[in-house]
């Protein structure tokens, strides 16, 4: 029989330290890229590093595409990574916990230093692991804030070098270069094919307000595209916002394109203030009655309609924005949009 101290460090010296960092990664960016890096040099007992790449598509890029950027990463970051497609990261992280039962797994979570909704984003995605006694949560705390897969593609359909800010610089620059021809054409392309719609609108305009707002999560949006009887009243409703259930109410019959668009800024501002706690005392929608209601009422007014004209101007100065000044499409009857999925 061994001694029990060889037995115990021939266990030890078996057992594999695994780190995983799963998500949609679409695209990668430096700040992904540095979660990464931090990682391996905060742990260098990590035998394999392996991220999980989700099956989601964001504005046209695709599961593949973002596995290809992490091969471009991989080339700088060493020789332990391990790219992986999933359709479910998260299930993934629990279901490798469960199967390897013998080795320490380490969940890598990226967090922006100052970005609240990341630590409640974090919470919220841990909350089982308790279950797996060899899963180990290793929070890693970045710089990189405003670097996200939401502005890295915002900045696409902006210009090459505007893209460039949120790909790491130990990336060579003519693989920097690569990597954003991998990416453009699949986004401005097929803007350029068809005019535009209501939704091509909403979406761009959302993007540029959540530069500006604390608006996370988006609300769903609903469009009410046949109440004839409200769009022949002169002083009919035009929109609302539903704190409840945080859902913005669009009335588009009759109504320009341009004014349905302010409108949504107006109730985005409403949604805004209804995240940070603001709408909890309002009983009324009267602005002549006393309350919070007219302080309320005046900064969406003003906050919005500054936001959306500040959103206009950079349309208009934009020659890759050229397709929004096009006619609309006439298929403008979308129910429940859900902005989560197409940001």
């Amino acid at each position: 029989m061994k001694p029990i101290l060889e037995y115990l460090n021939e266990v030890l010296d078996n057992k594999k330290v695994i780190a995983i960092y799963p998500g949609g990664f679409k695209p990668p960016t430096k700040g992904h890229f540095e979660v990464v890096k931090k990682t391996l040099n905060q742990y260098p007992e990590i035998d394999k590093f392996i991220i999980l790449v989700g099956s989601g598509v964001r504005d046209n890029i695709s599961q593949e595409q973002s596995m290809k950027i992490w091969e471009y990463y991989n080339e700088v970051l060493g020789s332990k990574l391990e790219i992986r497609p999933s359709s479910s990261p998260i299930g993934d992280v629990l279901r490798l916990s469960k199967d390897n039962p013998d080795d320490l797994i380490y969940y890598i979570s990226g967090v922006r230093e100052g970005k609240e909704d990341d630590i409640q984003d974090l919470i919220s995605r841990t909350k089982s692991i308790s279950k797996y006694p060899n899963l180990k949560v290793k929070t890693i705390t970045t710089s990189n804030l405003g670097i996200s897969g939401t502005n890295a593609r915002l900045a696409l359909t902006k210009s090459k070098e505007e893209f460039f800010k949120y790909l790491p610089t130990e990336v060579p620059s003519n693989e920097q270069e690569e990597i954003y021809n991998l990416l453009k054409p699949k986004i401005n392309e097929n803007l350029m094919e068809a005019k535009p719609t209501l939704k091509d609108l909403i979406k761009e305009l959302t993007q540029y307000m959540s530069n500006h707002l604390d608006i996370t999560p988006l609300p769903k949006v609903k469009f009410i595209n046949n109440d004839i009887e409200n769009s022949g009243k002169i002083l009919g409703k035009t929109a609302y916002y539903d704190p409840y259930d945080k859902v913005i109410v669009l009335y588009t019959n009759q109504r320009h394109p341009k004014d349905i668009a302010r409108s949504f800024a107006h109730e985005m501002i409403h949604h805004e203030q209804n995240l940070k706690g603001k709408l909890n005392n309002i009983n009324t929608s009267n602005t002549n009655e006393s309350g919070d209601l007219p302080e309320i009422e005046r900064e969406a007014y003003e906050k919005g309609n500054m936001l959306f004209r500040n959103w206009e101007d950079n349309v208009k100065t934009n020659p890759k924005k050229k397709y929004l000044h096009e006619s609309l499409t006439e298929n403008n009857t979308w129910v429940d949009l859900l902005l989560e999925g197409l940001i």
